[in-house]
């Protein structure tokens, strides 16, 4: 019991810093729409109509602001937010289909930049769960059946079940694991000498940790890139906005003299 509230408590601890990383790139791009639909909504029109009234050209990128600032008022923007509605419940639905499912996990491994921290998790906590297992006394039959459920990914859920197969047949683990392009060869092989050794119980817990320190390490330096990309993105959309809207006023301005 002190093992598994050691271990819940490191995950909750993960998580935790995880989404208080998030807290702040939310925040950004919360403000950012909201700046951009009162600008196309509130402002832009006002602006645009007085220079249409003076007669003024509007230029390109202004005439598709403000059909984009159009839409968002019109009855249009209610067709628009049902198709996305519809879209997102049909994709929902399809995820979770075996197929879908193994589609959206295999995604997950191998989305860019994101896509080594799900791996540096998913590994984690295979390791950690099945150190504490066979720590308990399980055997290892039983401790792969265990963790094929509790890995959270169905990728890294069918390498474990052919590694139980293997244990059972009498061969090793490491294999399928080291095949399923989840565990790198280095992690593959470790568990391979703790297995030969004797000391897997001691390996993978190694592994765990080892894992997890470099986990906070990813989750900090994202957190550290994100938030100025967030900015710089909004600096230029909103730049965008302005531009467009300062545009026809000064090419009206140059026309009074």
């Amino acid at each position: 019991l002190t093992t598994i509230a050691t271990f819940m408590e490191k995950k909750q601890k993960v998580e935790s810093k995880m989404i208080t990383a998030l807290i702040y790139p939310i925040i950004l791009i919360c403000a950012c729409v909201a700046a951009v639909l009162i600008l196309t909504i509130v402002v832009l029109p006002k602006i645009i109509e007085q220079i249409q009234l003076a007669g003024q050209e509007l230029p390109w990128i202004t005439k598709a602001l403000m059909s984009f600032s159009e839409t968002m008022r019109s009855w249009k923007i209610f067709i628009i937010i049902g198709a996305i509605a519809l879209i997102v419940t049909v994709v929902k639905k399809i995820l979770k289909t075996p197929r879908g499912t193994l589609w959206k996990d295999s995604f997950m491994l191998n989305m860019p930049v994101f896509g080594p921290l799900v791996k540096q998790r998913i590994v984690a906590r295979f390791a950690s769960t099945l150190s504490t297992l066979l720590g308990a006394g399980l055997s290892m039959a039983d401790s792969l059946r265990i963790v094929a459920e509790v890995t959270g990914n169905v990728v890294m859920n069918n390498a474990v079940k052919k590694s139980r197969e293997r244990i059972i047949s009498g061969a090793d683990i490491a294999t399928p694991l080291r095949d399923s392009g989840v565990i790198n060869p280095t992690i593959a092989h470790m568990v391979t000498v703790g297995e030969k050794s004797g000391e897997l119980e001691k390996m993978l817990l190694a592994i765990s940790e080892d894992l997890e320190s470099s986990s906070d390490v990813v989750v900090d330096r994202l957190s550290a890139a994100i938030e100025p990309i967030i900015i710089v993105f909004m600096v230029g959309v909103i730049g965008v906005i302005a531009f467009a809207t300062l545009l026809p006023i000064l090419n009206f301005s140059s026309g009074l003299h």
